[in-house]
């Protein structure tokens, strides 16, 4: 009988790893302390050829264990209440109530997440159940099949997620030029009235340096603080100042805290797409126990435009429990290495049409897909009476418009 072949974990990549043109920074605690969900390294990335290094080296370290796949982001998000890190969908994101305790936040949190969920189960099922809409979605699935109906299930959602709308999955992309563009701008988004769709668009972020410039501005400002340090301490030993130290930390943190905001993110997260970790696929959707996995351009018709700029998959954390609360679906432990980049060089890098909001979020004109979805939205919010559940779902649950 043949063995069964044991399940690799991502390999999260050694903080002490030399690589040129990067260098470790710090790590992102996971979870609450002091039982974290994961530690991960985050590098500094000082130019491209460091970049593509890093990158290289995450793809062999993993290359049996899955597919590497980015995400950039402005910043790294912390728990609601700031005290810990973690990477939740869209439908996790609850804020907590004034005067509630961690007890009582965690049991509205989940209460709240399981109506969310009812409410969004409601919406693909609407889709699913209008023949003519989901024709133009589940182009490579037998929609007749009952078999097929998970699969269609996690395309819808992953098409919702993909255009705006909150669900269980999260988007990442398979190009880092493109993680770069999301981490380099900034979601700005409008909502006119409660039930009306999200007018939204990205800004590009404030460059307040150029790369040199900023690099300069920090060294001058270490050199400053170890002169004072010397000053202040004299010959005392570095035990004995350690309220010197707190003062000047304090004192320096602000005339630091200009560059915080003048780096991006790249998170690397290894999705399982191998059959070593009891992975099925057709038509571009991986399902294994831990997770599925969609790749957006596979998975969906070409009509629907936005997958294929983007270069867009779509991860959704899964677990044996009936009923998942908010940790269950953090994507925390498949990060295996967070790059720290300037502003100034993604800017450097990317410049051009192809890596443009226009390109990316191509309008509704030519993203046919898009604007199916649009349509169909437009008549439910016009709707007063006799609506149907798609009409309910597109008021509730509204898609995202780009402006």
């Amino acid at each position: 009988m043949k063995k069964q072949a044991e399940q690799k974990s991502p390999v999260v990549i050694d903080k002490h790893q030399n690589i040129p043109g990067t260098e470790f920074y710090k790590m992102w605690n996971i979870g609450l302390c002091p039982n974290y969900k994961a530690q991960v390294p985050i590098f500094n990335v000082y130019n491209m050829h460091g970049l593509n290094a890093i990158i290289g080296y995450v793809m062999l370290k993993n290359s049996s264990v899955g597919k590497v796949l980015y995400r950039g982001q402005a910043k790294l998000y912390c728990g609601d209440d700031g005290s810990y890190n973690d990477l939740l969908p869209s439908i996790c994101h609850i804020r907590p109530s004034e005067d509630e305790n961690k007890k009582e936040a965690k049991k509205r949190w989940n209460k709240e997440i399981h109506e969310k969920n009812k409410l969004l189960d409601i919406h693909i099922a609407a889709i699913i159940n209008d023949t003519d809409l989901l024709k133009q979605i589940a182009y490579n699935f037998d929609y007749t099949d009952a078999d097929n109906r998970a699969e269609i299930e996690i395309v819808i959602e992953s098409l919702l997620q993909h255009y705006g709308s909150g669900t269980r999955c999260m988007d990442f992309v398979d190009n880092h030029w493109i993680a770069l563009w999301f981490g380099l701008h900034q979601w700005i988004s409008e909502q006119k009235e409660s039930n009306s769709p999200v007018e939204c668009f990205y800004k590009k972020r404030t460059l307040r340096l150029s790369r040199k410039a900023m690099q300069d501005a920090q060294a001058q400002m270490r050199q400053e603080f170890f002169v004072e340090l010397k000053k202040a301490s004299g010959e005392a030993p570095i035990a004995h100042s350690q309220e010197t130290i707190s003062k000047l930390l304090k004192k320096y943190s602000h005339k630091l805290a200009f560059a915080e905001e003048q780096f991006l993110y790249v998170l690397l997260f290894v999705a399982n797409t191998l059959p070593e970790q009891e992975t099925t696929q057709h038509a571009g959707v991986y399902s294994s126990p831990q997770m599925s996995v969609v790749d957006l351009r596979r998975a969906l018709p070409s009509v629907f435009l936005r997958p294929g700029a983007q270069h867009g998959w779509t991860v959704k954390m899964k677990s044996s429990k009936k009923n998942m609360n908010r940790g269950d679906y953090s994507f925390a432990k498949n990060i295996v290495a967070i790059l720290r980049i300037p502003l100034s060089l993604a800017d450097e890098l990317i410049g051009g049409a192809l890596l443009s909001q226009e390109n990316l979020f191509p309008p509704e004109d030519y993203d046919q897909g898009y604007r199916i979805l649009l349509e169909r939205q437009d008549l439910a919010m016009k709707k007063k009476e006799n609506l149907t559940d798609l009409d309910k779902a597109f008021k509730c649950m509204p898609i995202a418009k780009y402006k």
